[in-house]
């Protein structure tokens, strides 16, 4: 028995609809794994499910253009929906949990390391910020004494010459 070119064209455009809808689901796991390790407000989650579907929309359109030659189909359509419904139903709960575990552990020993590497670098900074706290105070110490001097000196300098003034206007 031979199948026509025609009807194996919908089953080769149907198994792509079927890996795309598959291809879909998986993206959308991505970013409920994210969410599993990493606290999100609803606000957040609202906006990257936004830009999941600003993204798959089109998506699916271009595919939908390009393998059905712009007729919506409604194989192309059921095809999708089978792809993200084995997908659901096969791998993805595992793959999810397996996988948010395996960033858990990654961003734990993260954050270990970072805490190992921020002690040294906090107390060199606040050693760093004693010095100079140091050298300000010692620049102010040696900065204000020439300053009152200098006031002093143009102080006298006011009077001689106010005196000086005075006895020129009595001759």
């Amino acid at each position: 028995m031979k199948l026509s070119p025609q009807i194996l064209a919908e089953l080769e455009v149907f198994v792509y609809a079927v890996s795309f809808g598959a291809l879909s689901a998986f993206l959308y796991d991505g970013i409920l794994i994210l969410r599993r390790v990493f606290a999100h407000t609803m606000f957040w989650c609202m906006t990257e499910d936004f830009f999941y579907w600003i993204m798959v929309i089109p998506c699916s359109l271009i595919a939908m253009f390009h393998w059905c030659q712009g007729v919506v189909t409604w194989y192309f359509l059921l095809g999708v929906f089978l792809g993200v419904i084995l997908y659901k139903g096969g791998i993805s709960v595992v793959y999810i949990d397996k996988t948010a575990k395996i960033l858990q552990y990654i961003v734990v020993y993260i954050k270990r390391a970072v805490h190992i590497v921020e002690k040294p670098v906090i107390a060199v900074g606040n050693r760093v910020k004693s010095v100079f706290s140091k050298a300000e105070a010692l620049i102010k110490k040696f900065t204000i004494i020439p300053k009152m001097w200098l006031t002093v000196c143009i102080k006298w300098f006011k009077i001689i010459l106010c005196k000086h003034k005075d006895v020129d206007s009595q001759e």
